[in-house]
C-alpha cells in the first residue's frame, strides 16, 4: 500500500511540472528550408491572431518573424502546415533532429542579450530533411537578425 501512495505522489509531482499552453499553427512556404524564428514581445508588432483557440503565425518567406504577443513557455501540440492557396499539408516532426524521418526538427527557445539588460526571446525550429539539418547551422541564435 505505501508503494501504491509514493506511486500517486510522484505521478502527481511530475504531471504537475508540465503547464499546457495555447498550441500554435506554424503555415510555412511552401518548400521552405532553414531555421524559422519568432521573437516575442517586440513592442508596436501585430498580436497573433486566433484561428479555432490556437494562436497562427505564418512565416514568411525569410523565416522570421516578430510578434507583440508574449512567449507562453509549457507544452502544447503544436502544428505545422504548408499553406498553398489555402490548402494545408500538414508538415511531420522528427523525434529526433537527426532523424532521418520528418521535416520539423530541433524546436527550442532561444534569448539574446545579457542578464539585467533588455533580452530577445524567440522561438525556433528547423524546417527540412536530415541531410539539410546536417548542413545548417545549429545554433539559431547565431543567424543574423533584421534590425
Amino acid at each position: 500500500m505505501r508503494h501504491i501512495i509514493w506511486i500517486l505522489c510522484i505521478s502527481f509531482l511530475l504531471t504537475s511540472c508540465v503547464k499546457p499552453r495555447r498550441a500554435t499553427v506554424f503555415l510555412l512556404p511552401e518548400h521552405y528550408t532553414g531555421w524559422v524564428r519568432v521573437e516575442y514581445s517586440v513592442a508596436g508588432e501585430q498580436p497573433l491572431p486566433l484561428e479555432d483557440g490556437h494562436y497562427v503565425i505564418v512565416v514568411p518567406s525569410a523565416g522570421f518573424l516578430r510578434t507583440s504577443s508574449p512567449f507562453e513557455e509549457g507544452y502544447a501540440d503544436d502544428r505545422y502546415y504548408t499553406d498553398v492557396s489555402g490548402k494545408r499539408t500538414e508538415m511531420k516532426e522528427a523525434d529526433q533532429p537527426d532523424a532521418s524521418i520528418g521535416d520539423i526538427r530541433a524546436r527550442r527557445t532561444v534569448v539574446i542579450g545579457k542578464p539585467g539588460e533588455k533580452q530577445r526571446m524567440f522561438g525556433a525550429f528547423f524546417v527540412g530533411s536530415q541531410s539539410e539539418y546536417l548542413a545548417a547551422p545549429k545554433d539559431p541564435a547565431s543567424l543574423p537578425l533584421p534590425s
